[in-house]
């Protein structure tokens, strides 16, 4: 999307891509971003503490997060959020909302991770 935006203005392909896209957000149509200090040991520990209770405060409330990592770990894709909402150093962006479950994670499991990175 961010290489060619003007596909988006065909009026044909600019009705595809939103159904698409709106198909793959299902029922949580909420994005939503922490930024600020995180890069140092220090700041990550804070706020991952942050995050551990703003998780666990959302989820007493019913509400699920679906994190979208390579937003963060993009450098290119994450300075183009940065400069497009005007956000200082996003590091969780997610959608947020209410769902009947998560969807399913396309990465390996725990212990398949463990087990390549234990044979690499």
């Amino acid at each position: 999307m961010m290489k060619a935006p003007k596909l988006f203005e065909s009026s044909l392909l600019k009705g595809l891509f939103r159904r698409f896209y709106r198909e793959q957000l299902g029922h949580v149509e909420h994005m939503a971003f922490i930024s600020g200090p995180f890069w140092t040991p220090e700041a990550a520990l804070e706020s991952g503490s942050f995050l551990g209770r703003f998780w666990l405060e959302l989820a007493s409330h019913d509400l699920q997060i679906h994190p979208f990592g390579n937003l963060v770990t993009n450098r290119p894709a994450n300075e183009a959020l940065s400069e497009r909402l005007e956000l200082d150093s996003p590091w969780f962006v997610f959608r947020m909302g209410y769902t009947d479950e998560a969807p399913v994670s396309k990465r390996l499991s725990n212990p398949h991770i463990i087990e390549y990175e234990i044979t690499t």
